[in-house]
């Protein structure tokens, strides 16, 4: 089944309803038959159950919702998502679901599972009839971890794995079940405070409702130890903190790991199962090997087969030098696949425009980049620089201009020029000079170096002789210029 996917408003609405390519099948509860009661609860039971039209044996977990216990059917609606999503190996698998309505206004809600025939496995624990081996118990405990990998994988949290939850078939396949309090995590959130106290980690206990996955790891651990020594550790009240009455003789260190108090140390269950895997593949190998009358031998002696063998793979684990993790080699680069890519990419660039292409591709300029383009590595022919070959001098058919008027001429032009310009120095000697630069009553002409024009023009402006002060009729004169 592919990863379901966890959309903003299905988790607003359903927190626990993610979208899946499965779903489940609503059963008309007339098509099953109840049996024997397997396990009774104080909102439900689950009983031994017999599917008709399928003729198969089921397990059906009936909860009676009353009108002042409304919350148990959002209990029974976020145990069936989350069966529906994680619904696979280890696992408990569901069927189907159902319900009615009683005539005292009591619903009941029917789910419909897979039978798993050995009950929980505190009762494979503690069965005294019984006894399994160290092998056997330590396959389901990868069993587990494998189930509790995927349920973090889908981003949840049991919050509840305990032997109580955990369920064996006829052949010693444990899976996890009992999802009505699963929780999908969210980091930036606070969780509900759910689950049995004794298995809780002291995050749990200082009820904030920060934790994480980290969690289930904890309670996996303890878990783990009532598996292999068949004791249920201590649960101090005041201090809120577990002991274990009996350590196990294989994995404690694991399992210590797994119960340290802070959550951040914990293994995760990616890593717990990649552990127990990698030594369950390896005591697999060696009884193969070593020991061919295995199956024959009584519970005691498989058991200390198993240790001694433990002991000895986990010295050479111990032994080992932790790997060094060397950079990933560089990708092959596939240069024909460059160059293909390359040319798709300019087809699909050649046919725009074809129009303006064709009518310009005779033209020189175009034959020159193209030709460079079959040929990048040419390196194109600068030609030679064109030369100046107009003469130095003035062609003899050109009208001579006097050289006054062509002084006057070059002055103009540089002032036209410059970024300020300044005033043009006036052209004594231009008779239009009077007009275009002095707007003046006085039509004398330009003042050379004669003295006797600076004495005619000192009596016109009213001067007496040589001397520098004005005459009576001085002032009379300026305001007429002004």
């Amino acid at each position: 089944m592919r990863q379901g996917v966890i959309n903003k408003q299905h988790q607003n609405d359903h927190p626990l309803v993610a979208t899946s390519n499965q779903s489940l099948t609503k059963i008309d509860i007339s098509d099953i038959r109840k049996g024997n009661v397997l396990g009774q609860g104080a909102f439900g039971q689950v009983c031994k159950a017999k599917w008709l039209s399928k003729n198969r044996q089921v397990a059906c977990k009936v909860i009676r919702v009353t009108p002042q216990r409304r919350h148990l059917e959002e209990s029974f609606r976020k145990e069936l998502a989350a069966y529906v999503e994680l619904s696979g190996a280890f696992i408990l698998k569901t069927f189907g679901y159902g319900d009615r309505m009683l005539d005292n206004g009591v619903k009941e809600c029917y789910l419909i599972t897979e039978l798993m025939h050995r009950g929980s496995l505190a009762n494979v624990i503690h069965n005294r009839d019984e006894k399994i081996s160290l092998r056997r118990k330590f396959s389901m405990a990868c069993h587990i971890a494998s189930g509790m990998r995927k349920l973090h994988a889908h981003t949840m949290i049991h919050r509840d794995i305990r032997p109580d939850n955990i369920l064996v078939s006829s052949n010693f396949t444990a899976k996890i079940g009992d999802m009505g309090i699963a929780h999908i995590f969210n980091p930036d959130e606070r969780h509900t405070l759910i689950g049995c106290l004794p298995f809780m980690p002291p995050e749990f206990h200082r009820g904030d409702g920060q934790y994480d996955q980290s969690l289930d790891v904890f309670t996996y651990g303890l878990t783990l130890n009532e598996l292999f020594t068949e004791k249920i550790h201590r649960f101090n009240q005041s201090t809120k903190h577990v002991q274990l009455i009996e350590q196990s003789p294989i994995f404690i260190d694991l399992i210590l790991k797994c119960i340290l108090d802070e959550s951040t140390r914990r293994p995760t269950a990616i890593k717990l199962e990649h552990t127990l895997h990698k030594y369950r593949q390896a005591v697999d190998r060696h009884i193969k090997e070593k020991c061919p009358n295995y199956t024959n031998q009584t519970i005691a002696t498989k058991d200390s087969i198993f240790i001694r063998f433990y002991n000895e793979y986990h010295q050479q684990e111990k032994a080992k030098p932790k790997a060094v993790f060397s950079p990933p080699p560089r990708p092959h680069i596939n240069l024909d696949l460059i160059r293909q890519h390359f040319e798709d990419m300019m087809k699909q660039f050649s046919s725009i425009d074809e129009k303006d292409a064709d009518r310009n591709k005779d033209q020189s300029e175009v034959m020159k980049f193209k030709k460079y383009l079959d040929n990048p590595s040419s390196v194109p022919v600068i030609g030679p620089i064109k030369k100046d070959r107009r003469p130095s001098t003035p062609s003899p058919n050109c009208h001579p201009a006097e050289q006054e008027n062509h002084q006057h001429f070059l002055r103009v032009i540089k002032h036209r020029r410059s970024r300020t310009p300044s005033p043009i120095p006036p052209h004594l000697k231009d008779p239009l000079h009077d007009q275009d630069f002095f707007h003046m009553p006085d039509r004398c002409r330009a003042l050379g170096n004669n003295h006797d024009d600076i004495e005619q023009r000192m009596r016109r402006l009213g001067f007496k002789a040589v001397v520098d002060h004005p005459s009576p009729h001085f002032d009379q004169i300026m305001r007429k210029l002004k």
